[in-house]
């Protein structure tokens, strides 16, 4: 699996565009939550936020390069 700036591209092609879609709304989504954070929540809460929303990420990535690749 390569993953680019442009999203997430799956070395067979099985699913590369579902793929894509689903991890550029992630990103997108992690923006709009650490811009929320940023405004809203102390820098503490951020980095905790942060943190999880990294994690999460990683376990997406995780399950659709599973699902697609193996």
């Amino acid at each position: 699996m390569l993953i680019s700036n442009t999203g997430v591209k799956m070395s067979n092609g099985i699913g590369a565009e579902t793929v894509t879609a689903h991890y550029a709304a992630a990103r997108f989504a992690l923006v709009e939550i650490s811009s929320h954070c940023a405004l809203n929540r102390s820098l503490k809460g951020l980095q905790l936020e942060a943190k999880s929303l990294c994690r999460s990420l990683k376990d997406f990535i995780v399950l659709f390069h599973e699902k697609c690749c193996m």
